[in-house]
């Protein structure tokens, strides 16, 4: 992923896309399984692909304490910013790594993880799926969240202006083509769906295991 606009953002991403994250992350915490997460047999571990600066995390270790988490992200600059908010918290591990590439986990490490709002950088989600399934433990729980393509003659000229801020988005998908990428990957889906974030954005889900 090129992270050239996340390099000079990152100081302003949280204030610029504040009411977009907080609407999506909120989306998310309602989709996790927390009855299996708090289980307190042992702790559980959830792994946040794309983590950007944090805000999910932040947000888990409030609500969640007994949680072990890793944010994964390319961009040092966003990493930069994760730790700061997240200093001190013995819970949370930060690592720089691709999503694109071979995830740097060993198989089966994962209770949960999530990828949310960075779908629509990924060339080949065939891939990305394939490495989530690899360290996922078996019946762990997959949450996948993105803006997805709405209007049929707005979207294509939306996507073009989003470029012009984001140079590095690769393609808006569908929610069909999710729900693919899911299946073919090996995943049974246990729901999928849309959602409004605002006037502009639409939302899309899948959860699977």
């Amino acid at each position: 992923m090129n992270i050239s606009a996340y390099k000079w953002g990152a100081k302003f991403y949280d204030l610029f896309w504040r009411n977009f994250t907080a609407r999506t992350l909120e989306h998310i915490l309602l989709t996790l399984d927390f009855k299996q997460l708090d289980s307190q047999e042992q702790p559980k571990c959830l792994l946040d692909i794309a983590c950007g600066t944090g805000e999910l995390e932040l947000r888990l270790v409030r609500l969640h304490p007994q949680i072990q988490l890793i944010g994964l992200d390319s961009s040092q600059e966003m990493l930069t910013q994760a730790r700061r908010k997240l200093a001190g918290n013995s819970q949370v591990a930060f690592v720089e790594g691709n999503a694109t590439l071979p995830l740097p986990f060993s198989t089966a490490s994962f209770d949960v993880i999530i990828s949310a709002n960075a779908l629509h950088y990924i060339a080949e989600p065939n891939k990305l799926l394939q490495e989530i399934k690899r360290t996922l433990k078996p019946g762990g729980q997959l949450v996948i969240e993105d803006f997805t393509v709405h209007g049929r003659f707005f979207w294509p000229i939306f996507e073009r202006l989003i470029r012009l801020v984001d140079p590095q988005l690769y393609k808006t998908y569908s929610l069909a083509e999710l729900n693919q990428f899911v299946k073919a990957a090996g995943f049974t889906i246990e729901g999928s769906g849309g959602f409004k974030i605002d006037l502009l954005w639409r939302g899309m889900f899948v959860i699977g295991n």
